[in-house]
């Protein structure tokens, strides 16, 4: 499964990246990419999917803003749960 958002640094129009960015959307996450230059060919992936609608980021606090939407503090919490019990099961095992 994919993440909740799919962020795009570097994508050319007819790209790897752009297959992943697809994928995600037809499972309904969300993209967000960086702006680009038109001139650029290698990120011509990006504006088509600025232009199509993903999240823009220009910068460490948009990220941030949009990250927070994703990922929560309980988001964390759960995960930093599930690998404490994986690790103290696994030390468990090891120890028998």
């Amino acid at each position: 499964a994919f993440s909740p958002l799919t962020l795009v640094i570097q994508a050319a129009e007819k790209s790897g990246t752009m297959i992943t960015a697809q994928y995600a959307l037809q499972y309904g996450r969300s993209i967000a990419t960086l702006p680009a230059s038109p001139v650029d060919q290698l990120c011509s992936g990006n504006l088509k999917l600025l232009y199509d609608g993903a999240y823009m980021i220009r910068g460490k606090e948009d990220l941030r803003a949009l990250l927070g939407q994703y990922f929560n503090s309980n988001y964390f919490a759960e995960k930093g749960k599930k690998r404490e019990a994986v690790q103290s099961k696994e030390a468990r095992l090891q120890t028998k």
